[in-house]
């Protein structure tokens, strides 16, 4: 099999019909592709589900396997989030010199590219190591300067300020918001999960339905009783009959909200109310809800989850693999806050350090 869209081009000899050189991909060449790139790939294709339709989504599948397999052509291992701005005009010109493909064709693929890579950028899992990004689907590339290192409050949100966001969205009356904003968090879900969900069975256990999250791994999410109550408020609201828990009207029909749409309800909707709340900008995104779930469980501050006598416990760094769906601890490890001081403290029942 090879990857192509249709498109063949007669010799001025003989009228015989060939095939353009960048159509000359095979299945073979990319079963050569480093794995994680592939991964990243299949991930960024699952997002698009529900986005866009099966035939744009075979647009991308197409383009994602050719920029792959020029990747592996050019250089070998190296994984997209590796890559760098004198990598990206190197495949540029392998694909005008090299393939012959118009300017039109290089926009279109690299159009996809550039959504792969903020794909990969916007996931601490695969963005470990990403030097840069680039802008523009056209012709034209150009690297952005290194972003300096954010200040980890970005990430972490404290339990205090999810229940205050939370309040301040019932207080409007965003039914739909407040329970997008807990589901989030008690969950620590990725957006792509979270759109998944059906509200079929919900008040009668803890458990969702099985999503499919990344790497194609299925299973369910699970969420805590203290929201129960708000998800059959938001279920006694809707007359519909659209089976999954969050939706949007289009033409006057109730459907599936889209990854996009939980983006940008964080990145507009929650940010702003954070701001208001804590009195300062911030940069919240879907990922800080998994951030800030581990880390409030793993230092005992959310108040959700307690013992018999009502005191916060602590989550074990293994258990957090688990609720994150992690198959390696250190990938767990690197969403939270960790003090040496403070673990030593706690295990050898050392008092608190004083400030001399």
């Amino acid at each position: 099999m090879t990857y192509s869209n249709k498109n063949t081009k007669k010799s001025q000899k003989g009228g015989k019909v060939l095939k353009q050189p960048y159509n000359r991909f095979s299945d073979e060449e990319y079963k050569q592709v480093p794995k994680e790139n592939k991964e990243i790939s299949e991930d960024f294709l699952l997002s698009l589900k529900g986005e866009k339709t099966p035939q744009t989504i075979r647009v991308y599948t197409n383009n994602c396997k050719i920029i792959l397999i020029i990747m592996y052509r050019l250089f070998g291992e190296k994984k997209i989030v590796q890559l760098v701005k004198k990598d990206l005009v190197k495949m540029r010109v392998y694909m005008l010199e090299d393939l012959k493909l118009s300017t039109a064709r290089v926009n279109i693929i690299y159009s996809t590219l550039r959504m792969l890579m903020l794909f990969a950028e916007e996931d601490p899992e695969y963005s470990k190591g990403l030097e840069t990004q680039f802008i523009s689907c056209g012709s034209k590339v150009k690297g952005l300067p290194k972003q300096p290192v954010r200040d980890e409050s970005m990430f972490f949100m404290s339990y205090d300020l999810i229940i205050k966001i939370k309040n301040k969205l019932l207080e409007e009356n965003n039914i739909q918001g407040a329970l997008i904003h807990m589901m989030l968090y008690e969950s620590a879900c990725r957006r792509n999960e979270l759109i998944q969900i059906k509200k079929d069975g919900l008040l009668k256990s803890n458990w969702t339905n099985e999503v499919i999250g990344k790497g194609r791994k299925k299973f369910k999410l699970s969420y805590q009783n203290d929201i129960k109550p708000l998800i059959k408020q938001w279920l006694d609201s809707r007359d519909d009959d659209c089976p999954y828990l969050f939706i949007k009207t289009k033409n006057n029909k109730a459907e599936p909200m889209t990854a996009e749409d939980i983006y940008c309800f964080v990145s507009t909707k929650i940010r702003n109310i954070a701001t208001e709340i804590e009195g300062k900008d911030n940069g919240y995104t879907c990922h800080s809800y998994r951030h800030s779930r581990l880390n409030n469980l793993l230092h005992g501050t959310d108040l959700s989850y307690i013992d018999k006598n009502g005191n916060p416990k602590k989550m074990d760094i293994n258990d957090l693999r688990l609720l994150a769906n992690h198959n390696d601890i250190s990938t767990t490890s690197g969403y939270v806050q960790t003090s040496t001081t403070e673990v030593l403290n706690e295990l050898f029942g050392f008092d608190e350090e004083e400030d001399d």
